[in-house]
């Protein structure tokens, strides 16, 4: 598996090299705290660590205010940075950049924004890249401890990962899989995970640089519908795994794959249970009548805190959302078994 180091270099790869020969003046521990390095054009480069973010002096050394010492990017820069990251191939990764993200080697997520330009059929493509986030992906192992040890002892249920951007939802449930399937639960669980975007497994030539597990299978770069129809035919799993569910198609997947006794852990976007409750998709799924708990994740105290656990309840046209983190969650951070 991959170093914090082997990860550091893997993003500083696709650098522009004045501003790499800079971060790499980086200590172990501003490398470990390192959660995103945002480029912006003629603007001072910015590190978004535990802590919040920060300014790069041109000694690599972090400060929360800025001054004439600070890093700026210029275009150029952003222009051989923005290169790198698409293999100097910008035509092959448009699709891509439209979309707003590049997935580099080590499943690092690249967010690129810049000019749209409308085209005649209404599809508009991305130019003049003007900001860069590199978020960098890492294994972190237990940060989904509390969850299995309170909701997956005796059962696989199936759940909805929330949280807003930075979260740690991937981070989640990329251990989730790990645990599952490695038998931190009641067996070791027949896991797939659904990696459309490289970033859960960090594949580099089908060989995962993440570990998911003892006894998982990966499906890389399928579409979700796609992955459960071929998971369904090939792999025989009891569990899935998808990463950040957008659209009607990926929950109609999500149905194809419960109708065949299925179970799901998927995750999504939402600032709060209030936000959650309202997406269409998430109404969509909890109709289906299958979806047992909702857990909302925050970055507060630090990336990965389980906020809240919801324990969803249909029962007829009525949805009940019941808040259960007094049954689960201690004050020393321990868990127990869930008594409702």
């Amino acid at each position: 598996m991959l170093s914090e180091k082997n990860r550091f270099d893997q993003v500083l790869s696709v650098i522009s090299t004045r501003i790499k020969l800079i971060l790499y003046q980086l200590n172990e521990k501003q490398i470990t705290d390192l959660r995103e390095i945002r480029l912006r054009v003629n603007r001072p480069l910015v590190l978004v660590t535990d802590s919040g973010s920060c300014f790069l002096t041109d000694k690599g050394k972090e400060t929360k205010l800025f001054s004439e010492s600070c890093v700026t990017v210029t275009a150029q820069e952003i222009s051989d940075t923005v290169n790198r990251i698409c293999n100097y191939s910008l035509h092959s990764n448009q699709q891509n950049i439209n979309n707003g993200f590049v997935t580099i080697n080590g499943g690092h997520r690249v967010g690129l924004v810049g000019t749209a330009v409308l085209n005649s059929d209404n599809t508009y493509n991305v130019k003049d890249i003007s900001s860069v986030n590199i978020r960098i992906s890492r294994q972190v192992f237990g940060v989904s401890e509390i969850i299995t040890e309170a909701l997956f002892q005796n059962e696989l249920p199936n759940t909805i990962i929330a949280g807003p951007p930075s979260s740690g939802k991937t981070t989640v449930l990329r251990d989730l899989a790990y645990r599952i399937s490695s038998g931190f639960c009641f067996q070791y669980v027949k896991t797939v995970v659904v990696d459309e975007r490289g970033e859960l497994s960090a594949s580099q030539n089908g060989i995962p640089q993440n570990d998911l597990g003892l006894n998982t299978d990966i499906l890389i770069n399928y579409k979700k519908s796609t992955a459960v129809e071929i998971a369904i035919r090939s792999m025989s799993p009891e569990y899935i795994i998808f990463d950040e569910i957008v659209s009607t198609e990926d929950v109609n997947a999500i149905k194809t794959g419960l109708n065949s006794g299925i179970k799901f852990a998927v995750s999504v976007h939402a600032e709060n249970i209030d936000d959650l409750k309202e997406k269409q998709i998430i109404k969509d799924l909890i109709e289906t009548g299958f979806f047992d708990y909702a857990i909302i994740l925050s970055s507060f105290p630090k990336v990965c805190t389980v906020k809240n656990i919801y324990k969803i309840e249909k029962k007829e046209n009525e949805i009940n959302w019941i808040d259960i983190d007094s049954y689960l969650l201690c004050n020393d951070g321990s868990t127990f078994k869930i008594t409702v």
